[in-house]
């Protein structure tokens, strides 16, 4: 009779939890990696890539270490890992084939594309593409974000005045351009006010002792009276105060 109590007690605990809003033991034990509510903006010629929140406009920096590039005839590249990272794709999902040239992404759906070849395979079905991806020197795999956002469940919306790319999740309200424009400048000028006052602060290793302000108030280095600006220059102050 005992036996048959602890029997009737796990399943009714089994049965408790799954009455629980919420709760499910698959998806507690799942990695987690997609970001379904978050904008992805990468933009041309900067080395990060963002994530936005558009319920508090908090705004998420990815680096990465090449920046997307517009190739001909006009789209928008960016690297493989990065690109598939930001839609929800771990590198573990993420794999390079050597002898055939081609990346594969699994995430919503399997992706596979070829360098040199316009036909992109989703699922298994051929999708054909106005550009083929490509290698950028010195070995930098580099995929279409269109297609590859598209493939993995994201609507794309280019901005050319801010030469961005904006993509969101299918099903989601279209984001307001505008707003998503002042959101990522208003980022950047933020990291680049941050990185020239690092550069002030820290020095850039021609020296790394204490450092001294002058009466102009440049930062110098006692006894090498070298100074460092924001512009990443360096200035020889002779004794007059005349700046050469």
């Amino acid at each position: 009779m005992f036996k048959n109590f602890k029997k009737l007690l796990g399943a009714f605990l089994i049965l408790s939890l799954a009455l629980i809003p919420g709760h499910n033991a698959t998806a507690d034990n799942a990695e987690t990696i997609a970001t379904p509510d978050k904008v992805v903006v990468f933009k041309i010629g900067d080395y990060n890539y963002y994530l936005v929140d558009l319920n508090n406009n908090k705004v998420d920096t990815v680096s990465m270490d090449t920046a997307p590039q517009i190739y001909p005839p006009g789209r928008t590249f960016v690297p493989v890992r990065f690109l598939g990272n930001a839609f929800g794709v771990d590198d573990k999902n993420i794999t390079w084939d050597g002898k055939a040239n081609t990346a594969t992404l699994k995430g919503k759906k399997t992706l596979r594309l070829q360098i040199g070849n316009k036909t992109m395979h989703s699922d298994g079905q051929a999708v054909k593409m106005d550009v083929a991806p490509l290698i950028q020197p010195p070995g930098r795999t580099m995929l279409p974000a269109r297609y590859v956002a598209e493939g993995l469940g994201y609507i794309v919306e280019w901005d050319a005045k801010s030469q961005m790319v904006i993509a969101y999740p299918e099903g989601q309200p279209k984001p307001d351009v505008e707003k998503i424009r002042e959101i990522i400048e208003q980022k950047i000028r933020e990291q680049d006010k941050q990185t020239s006052q690092n550069q002030l602060l820290q020095g850039d290793g021609y020296y790394n002792d204490e450092l001294k302000r002058d009466q102009w108030g440049i930062l110098f280095e006692e006894g090498q009276r070298y100074g460092h600006m924001a512009l990443d220059k360096h200035i020889k102050i002779e004794p007059s105060g005349r700046i050469v």
